[in-house]
């Protein structure tokens, strides 16, 4: 099947892509139990016609199509608990959104427009794969302006659609744009495999996932849409592993970055997805100082809080990550970053993020300044 979808032609792709990007998650679901049944269907239809007068003892087709089944549902169990793949253009690997040159101008005035950017994985080797996009009305309508960008990481187990399939987070764009703070939002794959750990950092095991992020996704974006390409117009935000990824990237390229997002972040570099922790996750001599080196909570008084960025902290008041997180943020400020620290009812999952995204979403488009010609 993989080797079939590559194979397919550029006309046909898009178009395919087109259709698979309205089967949302519960259309996957359904779609792999119905190839399930037919499976059992098509083995007992075949055992009925080619039945002989005398019935075959030999069951395996059956137990085969049974087992299959199996597998299936527990993939589909599986797949709606972590939202690995939301629909089924996600799993074959289709693009599910036009390039921003053929969205449909006349609703994207009124409304915005998501689209697809492919980032060259020029500088990581991090692997080839295509960014989300929203644009908001402006880019249409001010077809001379140049726009602000916030990059919106995942979490993991994760995908670059989560923030538009559980964040709302068009709807967002689209209220904080109506609002006269218009923001492209870029959200990138930062996992080479939906259930990987990268942390955002380079390491043999997950690949160069921060050069992906601090130069690949950067230069795509500036490369292909019409940003402000220096920091000051830059923010980088993200939830769970994505807001460990927005702090501790933010922190360490403040001339790529000017403000940071962190929703549910740990403030130390700790990976949840792999067995053998860091030691695995990084795989050299020295994975120790380079944990070190990767920690904000470790590394932040050798910091120049006058380079930046400025810092939004959110979480959920039941989060066991919540109480280091504040007392984080009370560090930082002290030490004279910008800070800004909240907590809000709710858990790890969107119930926070999507709020928090809502709060700080302005606040960042604030600090990063009009679209500019």
């Amino acid at each position: 099947m993989v080797g079939l979808v590559a194979a397919l032609s550029a006309e046909a792709a898009p178009v395919m892509g087109s259709v698979l990007g309205h089967v949302r998650l519960f259309g996957l679901t359904l779609e792999l139990l119905l190839i399930a049944v037919a499976l059992v269907l098509v083995v007992l239809a075949a055992r009925r016609r080619g039945r002989p007068e005398r019935p075959s003892r030999s069951g395996w087709p059956l137990t085969a199509a049974t087992a299959s089944v199996m597998v299936l549902i527990l993939a589909v169990g599986l797949n709606t608990e972590l939202l690995a793949y939301p629909t089924l253009a996600d799993l074959l690997g289709i693009s599910r959104y036009p390039s921003p040159s053929s969205v449909e101008v006349e609703d994207a005035k009124l409304n915005g427009a998501i689209a697809d950017i492919p980032v060259p994985d020029t500088a990581s080797g991090f692997g080839q794969f295509d960014a989300e996009v929203w644009l908001p009305p402006q880019y249409f309508t001010e077809p001379l302006t140049r726009f602000p960008v916030a990059i919106l990481t995942h979490g993991n187990p994760g995908h670059s659609t989560d923030w538009l399939e559980g964040g709302d987070v068009a709807e967002v764009g689209l209220e904080v744009a109506r609002a006269g703070q218009p923001v492209i939002l870029v959200m990138p794959t930062v996992l080479r495999t939906p259930y990987g750990d990268s942390l955002c950092v380079d390491t043999a095991s997950q690949g160069n996932a921060e050069t992906y992020v601090v130069q690949d996704v950067v230069a795509a974006v500036d490369g292909q849409l019409r940003t402000v390409p220096d920091a000051a117009h830059r923010t980088l935000g993200g939830f769970s592993m994505g807001g460990f990824c927005a702090l501790n990237l933010s922190l360490k390229h403040p001339d790529v970055f000017s403000v940071a997002l962190a929703f549910s972040p740990l403030t130390v570099c700790e990976p949840d997805a792999i067995d053998g922790g860091n030691e695995e996750l990084f795989g050299t001599p020295d994975w120790q100082q380079r944990v070190k080196e990767n920690s904000p909570a470790d590394y932040y008084r050798t910091l120049d809080p006058a380079r930046g960025p400025a810092v939004w902290l959110d979480a959920g008041d039941d989060e066991s990550l919540t109480a280091p997180m504040e007392a984080f943020g009370t560090e930082l400020a002290e030490t004279g970053f910008t800070v800004q620290v909240h907590t809000r009812p709710g858990g790890h999952d969107f119930g926070t993020w999507t709020p928090a995204l809502e709060a700080a979403l302005p606040w960042a488009a604030q600090r990063m300044g009009q679209p500019a010609r």
